[in-house]
């Protein structure tokens, strides 16, 4: 009598013929397309304007000055960490395309030039006459084709140069390595080379100076691209006030990585001493003209007492514009906030409350507000003082977040897809062998296998390894779950808690 399959086995692996029926290779394929169409998604980028920095040179600075050569480029770098449009007019779009013709063409010639000394050196081979006779024909073709690919790249080169205007375009700016790390050039490169190289679109480099006891530093945006000038900025400032002149140069640099016009703004702001943030970024000197590249900006005035103003400005059609911003009285509030025992600057609608433990008056309306820690990591929360305005003495308690919002999303982001790859991984392998294990089940039930004890051993061992690989996959699927989730607590860091008192 033929040793029969254990029922465990029989009953596992008849159940799945009978609930899927589907063919492991319908399975195969399907798979196939959805790891296709999840690894195109995870590997596209978005087209972007790449902007890099390097070390500044330093001549006469003070020694306890000298890691300037860092902190200054690094810090302009900074300014463009936020959302920002880089736009690319007609003539860098042409220079663009002729460089990146020309840098193939480089490798084309370079190219010919190799299979010119491949082929000569076949005349000194030591092979017969005949044979030489014949490699150096294939040779000379490959020179031809590769002369056909030369000349059409000549081809496209002229008409990229007789080409007509091309439409203005906008792209995102992002830094190079998320501006962590400061970009070393090729010293026997040509910088239009390195840069494309490296894929960035724009080098940030300068030189810090002592100039009679004051700190001067001038920079230069250079994109390495013929016909494009070189932006160069020069600001001279005490050493004390190095972070005031740091703001300047960024300041002064935004309109020449936008490249978009500048405009010229005047605010009038009541009441004076009202905090003004453009773009969500800070004015320290509201009172004098400013500087912005033309466009639309968001300009938010608040101050102590008075309801907060944010409106948004096209400044697209003069050279200049004059802003006037009147903030109306409102109702305050005594508050506390309360962060236990992490200090944390507190903001609301903008405008800076202080550092915690604090007692502060607040407009008596719903506002939000964001407290920032030491290392820059902030905790938006939304509050609504106006729920206990019979209570003059209210006290809210902050939830202080531990990581930086971008950070943390980031980081439970790359969990979340290394966990989701690992399950991929896992599912053509859990496929395999369950079609196998169930293959050999089915040919042994109906006889097509020896019916001996070793055949037996081998089915139920397929059987068991379909059952370890479907478990792991399950068990990676119950990690993606679990990583999705924690993907979604991080983004939630990103908004606002809705503060409720302490009592």
């Amino acid at each position: 009598m033929a040793p029969s399959v254990s029922w465990q086995n029989r009953w596992i692996l008849g159940t799945y013929a009978e609930r899927f029926p589907l063919s492991i290779g319908r399975f195969a394929g399907l798979f196939c397309f959805f790891l296709c169409t999840q690894i195109s998604y995870l590997t596209a980028e978005d087209s972007s304007w790449v902007l890099a920095a390097e070390k500044f040179d330093v001549s006469a600075v003070p020694a306890e000055y000298a890691d300037l050569a860092s902190a200054i480029p690094s810090a302009i770098l900074k300014k463009f960490a936020a959302s920002a449009t880089r736009t690319l007019r007609d003539d860098e779009l042409k220079a663009r395309s002729l460089v990146s013709l020309e840098l193939e063409r480089a490798q084309a010639v370079a190219k010919r030039a190799d299979l010119v000394t491949a082929r000569d050196k076949i005349i000194f081979s030591a092979a017969s006459a005949r044979t030489r006779r014949a490699n150096q024909r294939k040779a000379d073709r490959k020179i031809a084709a590769q002369d056909e690919t030369i000349a059409k790249i000549d081809e496209k080169i002229t008409k990229a140069k007789a080409a007509g205007s091309v439409p203005e375009t906008g792209l995102a700016v992002t830094l190079w390595k998320n501006g962590e790390t400061l970009f070393t050039r090729s010293k026997d490169v040509s910088l239009r080379k390195t840069l494309a190289d490296s894929g960035i679109s724009a080098l940030i480099t300068g030189r810090a100076e002592d100039l009679e006891g004051y700190l001067s530093v001038s920079f230069r945006i250079e994109t390495g691209l013929p016909g494009i000038p070189i932006a160069t900025m020069t600001e001279t400032g005490k050493y004390d006030d190095v972070e005031s002149l740091m703001r300047t140069l960024s300041d002064r640099a935004w309109p020449e990585i936008s490249r978009r016009s500048p405009v010229t703004v005047a605010l009038r702001v009541l009441p004076e001493g009202a905090s003004v943030f453009i773009d969500y970024k800070r004015v320290e000197d509201p009172s004098g003209p400013l500087t912005l590249p033309s466009g639309t900006h968001t300009v938010a005035v608040s101050a102590d007492g008075y309801g907060s103003v944010s409106r948004s400005y096209d400044f697209n059609d003069a050279r200049s514009y004059s802003v006037s911003v009147t903030l109306e009285k409102t109702d305050t509030v005594s508050v506390a906030f309360d962060t236990g025992n992490v200090p944390l600057s507190v903001y609301i609608d903008t405008q800076y409350i202080g550092e915690t433990p604090l007692t502060a008056s607040i407009p008596l309306s719903p506002a939000l507000g964001v407290a920032i820690d030491g290392n820059e990591v902030k905790t938006f929360f939304a509050i609504n003082p106006s729920i206990g305005r019979s209570e003059q003495n209210q006290t809210f308690v902050i939830p202080v977040n531990r990581e930086m919002t971008k950070e943390r999303i980031e980081k439970r982001r790359k969990i979340f897809y290394y966990s989701l790859a690992g399950l991929y991984c896992s599912l053509p392998i859990s496929l395999l062998t369950y079609g196998i294990a169930l293959d050999k089940y089915t040919a042994y039930n109906d006889g097509k296998l020896d019916q001996s004890q070793q055949t037996l051993d081998e089915v139920n061992g397929w059987t068991r390894a379909s059952l370890i690989t479907q478990g792991i996959s399950i068990g990676l699927g119950v990690n993606v779950a679990i990583q999705l989730f924690r993907y979604i607590l991080a983004a939630n860091q990103a908004v606002p808690d809705r503060l409720t008192q302490d009592h």
